[in-house]
């Protein structure tokens, strides 16, 4: 999954799209094509974090060594960490979260771990699963303005750049991540939609997102996927784009 470090890519997508006539449809890209963009991540809310975490755990959260886990806001002192479990999970092999084979090069670099932190909790917020001390996990979740087809808008959160350490990829860790973004994207951006995109020959991950359990159903859109990753630093080495998936998340009150 990709994360608001292609926002900017994805914004040009959709001003392309549109300059080129209303005909050529929806052009925005679900993974952060948000039509707003501030400034600084701010920390999560003691009352927002704690609510997130009691859901989390109420669904049956991490287990194991990985039940003490803490979900918190990422900090500027987080960015060598983040950048070294997300480039673990997507780029060595025995991660579930793995592209090892399908990319080539960094999945996130400091400088994009650090311009997302520069970013309004408005706009993103960058999450983190810290276990004794040290940071295991990572989610991403931004605010994305979509055209609803009635002429007005729908709020979505996008959900990516989810990355867990291997020791802990079986023990609900992963999953827990996942819920807690949702949560986040429900109470703090009141999103009603859920999005997040992934590599189409990615089907085992597809397949557990769109089991039950997680609830996202596959949209049938495709996003092209050869020149973000390339914007990103990265090197796409099969055939495929990205799938698009989306779940409509509880209005919260």
């Amino acid at each position: 999954m990709r994360g608001a470090a292609g926002a900017a890519a994805a914004r040009a997508s959709r001003a392309a799209a549109r300059s080129a006539g209303r005909s050529a449809g929806r052009a925005c890209l679900a993974t952060g094509s948000a039509s707003v963009h501030r400034a600084g991540v701010r920390a999560m809310t003691t009352a927002t974090a704690a609510a997130a975490a009691e859901g989390v755990q109420g669904r049956g959260g991490p287990r194991g060594r990985a039940a003490g886990v803490r979900f918190r806001d990422c900090v500027p002192g987080d960015v060598g960490a983040v950048v070294g479990v997300v480039n673990r999970a997507y780029r060595e092999p025995g991660h579930w979260t793995g592209e090892h084979g399908l990319v080539a090069g960094p999945r996130v670099r400091e400088a994009d771990v650090e311009a997302t932190l520069r970013k309004g909790a408005d706009e993103v917020r960058l999450l983190v699963a810290e276990l004794d001390g040290r940071v295991v996990g990572t989610v991403e979740v931004a605010l994305v303005l979509e055209e609803d087809g009635d002429g007005g808008t729908r709020r979505e959160g996008y959900i990516g750049m989810l990355s867990v350490e291997a020791e802990l990829g079986s023990l609900g860790l992963g999953r827990a991540l996942v819920e807690q973004a949702e949560a986040v994207a429900a109470s703090h951006f009141r999103c009603t939609v859920a999005t997040m995109w992934t590599l189409g020959a990615r089907s085992d991950i597809i397949a557990w997102y769109t089991s039950a359990s997680m609830g996202y159903a596959d949209t049938g859109e495709r996003r092209e996927a050869k020149q973000l990753i390339g914007s990103l630093g990265g090197q796409l080495l099969v055939d495929c784009d990205f799938v698009v998936l989306r779940k409509p998340l509880p209005v919260s009150t």
